[in-house]
C-alpha cells in the first residue's frame, strides 16, 4: 500500500491496494492457524499479525493499473480482481470447512476475521478517508513500499500461487 501512484487519476487507482495481497491467500493463512491455535481470541491476534507478515512478502499486485488507464478501465480492473478474489476465497473456505471433520468454527471465524481485517479496514481508509483510520494506512503503506519490494505482475502471481498452494498444503 503506499500514496496514490497516479494522482491525476484521484482516488480510484488508490483503491487497487485494498485488495493487496489477495485475501483468498490470507484466508488460507487464517485457516492453517485456525488449525494449529484453539483458542478464538489468540487466533484473532496470531491472523492479524499473519496478515502484515504475508504484506511483507512481494507479491506483485502493485501494478493491476496503469496510469494509462481510464477511470472506467481501472474501476472494471478493480472489480474483476476483487470479484475473482472473492469467488476463490469463498470456495476455499467452503472446501475447507465441507471436508474438514470436528472444525471449531469460532476460531475459524476469528482467525479469519484477523487476517482480513487490516485490508478492510483500508478499503474503508481509501473510501472515507476516516481521519481514525489514517495512521493505521500508513502504516499498511510502508509494508508495500519497501525498497525493492515490488514484483512485475506476472512473477507476483507465480508468488501467490505458490503461497496459496503452501498454505493448501499445511491444512490437508
Amino acid at each position: 500500500m503506499g500514496a496514490n501512484l497516479y494522482p491525476e487519476l484521484g482516488s480510484v487507482a488508490h483503491l487497487f491496494y485494498a485488495i493487496d495481497m489477495y485475501l483468498s491467500i490470507h484466508t488460507a493463512a487464517g485457516l492453517a492457524l485456525a488449525r494449529l491455535i484453539p483458542n478464538p481470541i489468540v487466533a484473532f491476534i496470531a491472523g492479524l499479525l499473519s496478515h502484515f507478515v504475508l504484506d511483507f512478502i512481494p507479491h506483485g499486485d502493485e501494478f493491476l493499473v496503469d496510469a494509462s488507464f481510464t477511470r472506467r478501465r481501472i474501476r472494471r480492473r478493480l472489480l474483476g480482481a476483487a470479484i475473482l478474489d472473492g469467488i476463490i476465497l469463498l470456495c476455499f473456505l467452503l472446501l475447507y470447512i465441507w471436508i474438514t471433520p470436528n472444525l471449531y468454527m469460532p476460531t475459524v471465524l476469528a482467525s479469519v476475521a484477523g487476517c482480513l481485517l487490516p485490508d478492510m479496514l483500508q478499503g474503508i481508509y481509501l473510501v472515507t478517508e476516516a481521519k481514525w483510520l489514517k495512521p493505521f494506512s500508513k502504516i499498511h503503506d510502508h509494508l508495500h513500499n519497501l525498497p525493492g519490494h515490488h514484483l512485475e505482475w506476472q512473477k507476483g502471481v507465480i508468488v501467490q500461487a505458490l503461497s496459496f498452494t503452501a498454505l493448501w498444503l499445511l491444512l490437508l
